[in-house]
Parts: C-alpha cells; structure tokens; sequence
C-alpha cells in the first residue's frame, strides 16, 4: 500500500463531512397565504413559509436569544418583510407555525400570542 501524497491528505481533510437529511419531508413545512403581500427586494412575498428545524437549529436559536428578538428558524422570511408585514398577517403566521415549533418553545410561544406581547426591536439571524 503506497503512502498518501500531501495533496491526497489536503483534499481529504478540506472534504465537506456528510450531513444528515430527514428520511420524509412529508409534513414537515406548510405555506401561509398573506391577505397583504409585502414587497422586499424586487420580491413579492404573498406567502411565508413555516417549517420544522433541526436540533442544531434550534440551539442556534436558543443561543442567540441574549441577542433581543431573533426571527424564530420555523418562520422562512427575511426580517424585513416580517418587520414590514401586516400585522394580522403575522399573527397568522405566528398562529400557524406553533405547530412547527419543538415541544421546548411552544408554550412560550403560546403564552407570548397569548399576552398580546410585543417582542423586542428585530435582531437579523444568521443564515
């Protein structure tokens, strides 16, 4: 067996690892209509896009929280058109991704829908 050339090791060690995936997509994301589209960035946002995230996500999330308000991961939208939206549009949005949120935050989530509570000034999350 020939020893492994530099080059072999470098191209090895700068590899991407391989990632996990879901075996089923099926239910795992859900599409909110808005009745006031918003417009950001030469897109028309007329939907928003909520999903399940991963462990590591919501680690992130949890993380980043110190932060002031960080746009939950479930919630697919830039912050500008979440800070731009209607807000009976985003209280849909939040309505309907509770179901996505893990087990850990949607009471919290609940009970800050529930209170009427505004969250603090908007924090950009990383992506």
């Amino acid at each position: 067996m020939e020893p492994e050339s530099a080059s072999q090791i470098e191209d090895a060690v700068d590899a991407p690892r391989p990632a996990a995936t879901f075996v089923s997509q099926a239910d795992r994301e859900k599409w909110i209509p808005l009745q006031y589209p918003v417009a950001f960035d030469g897109k028309v946002w007329d939907r928003i896009r909520i999903r399940r995230i991963s462990a590591k996500e919501l680690r992130d999330f949890l993380g980043a929280l110190g932060d002031g308000f960080v746009m939950p991961p479930v919630i697919d939208c830039p912050i500008e058109v979440w800070d731009g939206m209607d807000a009976d549009d985003q209280t849909e949005v939040d309505e309907a991704a509770i179901e996505f949120m893990p087990k850990r935050l949607r009471a919290a989530a609940e009970a800050l829908i529930a209170s009427g509570s505004q969250p603090a000034p908007a924090v950009e999350r990383e992506g």
